[in-house]
């Protein structure tokens, strides 16, 4: 069971992954952009078909993402308690957990660009996965960056990110779970 469930986080993160290189515009040649876009065209191209993406926001893929999810936890569930859950619940459960893992890949996201950036100084060899986490994780530092300067040549603007989304996960997402566990075993 904890191997199923890992499959599907990890496909799923890769899912989440190329759904907003997509939406930041990342770089389309980029190796390891390139890996995610190969690893997710099998379930993202048939669903593009009938949801075309629009202005960089790609229906399919966040349609695919919650299906998946959806099927994972309907596996799960069913393995272990041997019915069916509340269609609402699942819904919920789904679209929390969902959340909840895509705030997670954000913060780590920018505490590997942190890491990154300081690997980089010393050997360029990594620059390939330091570009795809540059535009993952720009849109959620920029305007914090536009507040605190930098300090020393230090940039402190993920501080305050990464306390938000952890926040965010805490008074947000596990509410929304929670109110989902409640209505699938009601």
């Amino acid at each position: 069971m904890y191997i199923i469930k890992l499959l599907f986080e990890l496909y799923i993160i890769i899912l989440i992954l190329r759904f907003f290189l997509q939406l930041f515009a990342a770089n389309n040649y980029n190796v390891f952009t390139r890996w995610i876009i190969t690893l997710t065209n099998p379930v993202i191209k048939p669903c593009e078909k009938l949801l075309p993406t629009h202005s960089r926001f790609n229906w399919a893929c966040l349609i695919a993402i919650l299906f998946i999810k959806m099927i994972e936890l309907l596996l799960l569930i069913w393995l272990q308690l041997q019915s069916w859950p509340h269609l609402g619940g699942l819904i919920l459960v789904s679209i929390g957990d969902l959340l909840y893992l895509t705030a997670n890949i954000f913060f780590y996201s920018i505490i590997l660009q942190a890491i990154m950036s300081w690997i980089t100084m010393i050997n360029q060899k990594y620059f390939a996965i330091q570009d795809p986490l540059y535009s993952l994780t720009r849109p959620l530092l920029r305007p914090v960056q536009r507040i605190i300067p930098t300090v020393g040549g230090l940039d402190l603007s993920a501080i305050p990110v990464l306390i938000g989304l952890q926040l965010i996960k805490v008074y947000l997402f596990v509410p929304i779970i929670t109110l989902g566990i409640q209505l699938i075993f009601s």
